[in-house]
């Protein structure tokens, strides 16, 4: 495909890339704005970021390998493909990115970069319910769609198109989605432009004070009884578990001390790739693949307070957004010191279950539940108490 500005003087082409790459190179620095109060309905990307960013693509992937906070767009077959930019000759162009790699379309081919490129990137995880990723038609406004680079003076919407059994992302060029395919710049037709939002309402909502809507308020575990004494323990000491509480956040409301838990484990996928070395020899790369969490599951004495049971209650009726929440474990050591917390991202109950009955024992009456979550980070510990 031919640009016209690739023809311009050389001496006018380099001034206008370098003010160009100033720019968003400004952009890029800038990035997230963090404070979600200053943000706009929609963000246009050029200057409106909100919680968006621009990021060195290798640096990001060390950190992120699986692009749990990139923007996705759509796979062709098990290639899962994000949104990513790249500067060529005449500016900086949005492009996909799979397998390691950012593919732009760009004077009739496809440029394959695996440096030197950017990845779209949420920094606010935490608010991604309230920041919807939408695509729209191409009539909709520039300033309510997201522009991710620009050619010479013309601005480039980031866009996707559906191709070859496959939905890839690229740039809105001439009336069409532009994408690398096949060695080629392909421009598809009809395609869909995207636009990034805030629910500016719903997120404030989630920020005021929450009323407790449980029965039983969540009270601290109970004393030693008098005249004992619990041993001491060295910070390098195994920590006993003596006791654990679960708290729900947002606007969920529901916390309660359980008496099991197990499944706080995550694992990568061992993906095996052979490759021949320039002097001829082949040998065998073992590199980490998706990571994999664990389903959380809790164990409980029967209780009046139905928190929990309101919690599953959402996800049955369908309302997934307001179920998924953050939820912290904590644990408690032999003298009821809170030692570890567990944080879960975006988790919601797949499963809740009551008690099995028996009017001949003398056992107390258990319910369980099982969590799906997005990730979990621990703290603690080191040092604990845990900071307050």
């Amino acid at each position: 495909m031919t640009r016209q500005s690739e023809y311009a003087p050389p001496l006018f082409r380099c001034s206008r890339i370098l003010a160009l790459a100033l720019v968003l190179t400004l952009t890029s620095l800038a990035g997230a704005q963090s404070d979600p109060n200053t943000w706009p309905a929609t963000f246009n990307g050029a200057p409106d970021m909100g919680p968006y960013a621009w990021v060195d693509g290798p640096t990001h992937l060390q950190k992120d390998p699986q692009l749990a906070s990139g923007v996705f767009v759509g796979q062709e077959g098990t290639n899962r493909m994000f949104v990513c930019r790249a500067k060529m000759a005449d500016g900086v162009h949005p492009g996909k990115f799979f397998n390691g790699m950012c593919n732009v379309g760009w004077g009739g081919v496809e440029k394959v970069h695996t440096s030197g490129y950017e990845l779209l990137v949420n920094t606010q995880p935490q608010n991604a319910k309230f920041l919807p990723q939408t695509w729209v038609s191409p009539a909709t406004a520039a300033s309510a769609t997201f522009t991710g680079g620009s050619a010479g003076t013309t601005a480039m919407r980031v866009a996707r198109a559906s191709y070859n059994n496959g939905v890839h992302p690229g740039k809105e060029w001439a009336g069409k989605c532009n994408i690398g395919w096949g060695g080629k710049e392909v421009a598809v037709t009809p395609y869909e432009v995207l636009s990034l939002g805030f629910d500016k309402a719903a997120w404030q909502a989630s920020q005021a004070p929450q009323t407790q809507t449980f029965t039983t308020p969540l009270a601290p575990p109970p004393p030693q009884p008098k005249g004992t004494t619990a041993p001491s323990a060295r910070e390098t000491d195994p920590v006993i578990s003596y006791s654990f509480s679960v708290v729900i956040a947002g606007g969920v409301n529901a916390s309660g001390y359980f008496t099991a838990v197990s499944g706080l484990q995550g694992e990568n996928d061992v993906v095996t790739h052979r490759v021949v070395s320039p002097d001829g020899k082949e040998f065998v790369q073992i590199i980490p693949g998706r990571v994999k969490w664990g389903e959380v599951t809790l164990k409980k004495g029967v209780t009046t307070d139905m928190g929990f049971w309101k919690w599953r209650e959402l996800v049955i009726l369908g309302k997934i957004d307001d179920a998924r929440a953050n939820m912290t474990i904590t644990m408690y050591d032999r003298n009821y010191t809170p030692v570890m917390n567990w944080t879960f991202r975006n988790a919601w109950p797949s499963r809740l279950s009551g008690p099995s009955m028996d009017s001949g024992s003398s056992d107390f009456s258990v319910e369980e539940m099982t969590i799906i979550h997005e990730g979990m980070t621990r703290e603690g510990q080191e040092g604990y108490p845990i900071p307050r």
